[in-house]
């Protein structure tokens, strides 16, 4: 069953709001030491769920968390610039938005651990822009793939890629037929 109630930590800080098994649950608000810090939402058996946190600094993220960590979808205000987009265990993860607040500067692709990374484009402030990365050279592979049957006839195929070809605003990989076989 759950309740509700006050609790106060040795370090200053304090959380008010639900409890079940003696763990946040539900709705609750939980300062840090001094009145510093605080994360204002849903709580699921100990962990923020969905909120808003506030540092210090003032800097705030408001979204979802998974055990703990920034995780799912969410918007971080951090100085001068604002992310929106996905978290993924604490860091900036697979695609998002990140833009400056005083001029025309961002940029908006994928991410990884945190780092822009991948595709996307960079708008710097005086309005110029990085395009996407060109793709990597293409690679072929080390040997022939095992060829499928088809109408009596062989064919080889060859990996054409690992080198990769626009196709819309994404990038693809695929094979290239290099021609008959003679049918053993």
């Amino acid at each position: 069953m759950s309740t509700g109630g006050r609790f106060n930590f040795d370090d200053g800080g304090s959380y008010c709001g639900g409890w079940d098994e003696g763990k946040a649950h539900g709705h609750g608000i939980c300062t840090g030491p001094k009145g510093q810090g605080e994360y204002c939402g849903s709580w699921a058996h100990g962990f923020e769920l969905l909120g808003v946190y506030t540092w210090p600094s003032g800097n705030t993220f408001q979204g979802t968390w998974a055990q703990g960590k920034r995780h799912g979808l969410g918007v971080e205000n951090k100085g001068r610039w604002v992310y929106r987009g996905e978290w993924n265990q604490g860091f900036k993860g697979r695609y998002g938005l990140r833009e400056s607040t005083g001029t025309s500067g961002k940029y908006e692709g994928t991410w990884n651990n945190g780092l822009q990374d991948g595709y996307g484009t960079e708008t710097y402030s005086d309005g110029g822009k990085r395009p996407p990365a060109p793709p990597p050279p293409p690679r072929r592979c080390p040997r022939p793939l095992q060829p499928p049957l088809q109408k009596d006839m062989l064919f080889i195929w060859r990996c054409c890629i690992q080198a990769m070809e626009p196709w819309g605003e994404y990038w693809r990989v695929g094979l290239e037929l290099e021609g008959p076989a003679p049918f053993q």
